[in-house]
């Protein structure tokens, strides 16, 4: 059974365009080319890049400072932003579908630095950013939660009516600490277990899947 939804709060990378692997990649090439340890996937769905950084930085005992590797991580990202990615299968189908059913839609985007100045292209490119009633670019893990709290107030909707959908189980887990329903989506970078384990409501394979899920048949 599926429950009214009166908004939809999505994460980008890896949820509504497939670039997830890009951004793994992009992870470690920068790990790499600081001359630490590259990061495995489970690590880099359980923790945020920066602890992830300070970790390999104390292990090797390097002068190397956390927020330049991290800055690089988005530097490389941006890179392969150069060239373009498709949606997600069904993107386009399923925000068409709530759009027209008037739910709200939001967008909350962790680019930063330079790929998180770049535009959400796919977006545009399908006619799909008019759909969405606030967009933030560039926010980090730390602040997730109060920015969930903004898109709330900009969408005039509630808590208990609205749903993140995320592929990162850490979306997932602030979400549901303010209250809000959550659709765990696999193919990005958390799998099955992850999303569960991190109390998603809903862990589906396709973005088809969730108009059937918000509204009732």
């Amino acid at each position: 059974m599926g429950v009214t939804a009166r908004s939809v709060i999505f994460d980008y990378d890896g949820t509504l365009v497939d670039t997830a692997g890009a951004f793994l990649e992009s992870i470690n090439t920068a790990l790499s080319n600081a001359g630490l340890g590259i990061a495995t996937r489970r690590e880099i769905s359980s923790m945020d890049l920066r602890s992830i950084i300070a970790d390999r930085v104390r292990q090797v005992r390097s002068p190397m400072s956390v927020e330049r590797v991290f800055d690089s991580i988005w530097e490389v990202f941006a890179d392969r932003l150069a060239s373009p990615f498709p949606l997600r299968d069904g993107a386009a189908e399923m925000l068409g579908e709530l759009s027209r059913r008037e739910i709200s839609l939001a967008l909350i985007s962790k680019r930063g630095g330079r790929a998180g100045l770049l535009p959400l292209n796919e977006l545009r490119a399908n006619g799909l950013d008019a759909l969405f009633q606030f967009v933030m670019v560039g926010v980090g893990l730390t602040e997730y939660g109060a920015v969930l709290s903004k898109a709330l107030e900009a969408l005039n909707a509630g808590a208990q009516d609205t749903t993140v959908v995320s592929d990162w189980c850490k979306d997932i887990e602030y979400a549901r600490l303010i209250g809000l329903k959550t659709i765990g989506i696999m193919g990005g970078v958390s799998d099955e277990d992850e999303h569960r384990k991190a109390g998603a409501h809903w862990v589906v394979e396709s973005l088809s899947e969730i108009p059937r899920i918000l509204l009732l048949q």
